[in-house]
């Protein structure tokens, strides 16, 4: 084994005795490790997105980060339409009486628009 790697597990061990209560069974040294790796910079690479994965155990965790291939149509737009501006031409808007019960000499004034993009 390597000499440094040697030096360095028992700077290690000694550090870790200062630093922590040890834990004795019988004559023997008990050590915990805890095997969870995390990534630091795995959120801030480009293309790496959240990923939501569907499976019926509980093993796999919900989401995962991870590149996406699914590119989806491209978006087309239409021309923008100021709502507000709708409502300056009167003779635009249909008339026709309230269609709900009770209600007598109410006329509804309305405009029907198709804003969906070609």
């Amino acid at each position: 084994m390597n000499r440094n790697i040697l030096l360095e597990s028992d700077n290690w061990l000694t550090l870790a005795l200062k630093l922590f209560h040890p834990v004795m069974a019988g004559d023997h040294l008990v050590c915990l490790a805890d095997g969870i790796k995390a990534p630091k910079e795995g959120r801030k690479m480009p293309g790496v997105k959240l990923l939501h994965q569907v499976c019926s155990g509980n093993t796999k965790p919900e989401y995962i980060m991870g590149h996406s291939l699914h590119r989806g149509r491209p978006r087309r737009y239409g021309a923008k339409v100021r709502l507000k501006d709708l409502f300056h031409d009167a003779g635009e808007f249909v008339s026709a009486p309230s269609p709900v019960y009770g209600e007598n000499n109410v006329t509804l004034h309305f405009r029907c628009l198709d804003l969906h993009a070609p």
